[in-house]
């Protein structure tokens, strides 16, 4: 990696040239499933208390401008959260984070498991 030492390691071995980033904070408001949606092919890693968590669903948009990806985790409330990107090609990537949408109910969209 270019310049960062994970606090946990990665799932999958990111090539040696690449680029990664973390961020820590402290829980989210109620338990559900979260996203984390970026502009880039990465490889993305949640964990909840140092434990990783597993994907629940995930959707990919290899020709959408601006969104290449996202990943979907279950989380309980009020726990320290870890988001680790790794991976990247570049040096900057565009990173969000929300409530996963409900997606039973929109018009056209499938359910992600």
């Amino acid at each position: 990696m270019k310049s960062i030492q994970f606090f946990l390691p990665p799932e999958h071995v990111p090539p040696p040239d690449s680029y990664g980033g973390e961020v820590t904070f402290f829980g989210v408001p109620h338990p559900g499933i979260y996203q984390v949606t970026v502009s880039r092919d990465v490889w993305i890693d949640v964990f909840e208390n140092g434990t990783r968590l597993p994907v629940v669903g995930s959707s990919e948009a290899k020709g959408c401008d601006g969104v290449r990806k996202s990943m979907r985790f279950a989380l309980a409330p009020g726990d320290l959260v870890l988001v680790q990107i790794s991976g990247a090609s570049e040096p900057s990537i565009k990173v969000a984070f929300e409530e996963a949408p409900d997606l039973a109910g929109r018009a056209g969209a499938a359910a992600v498991p």
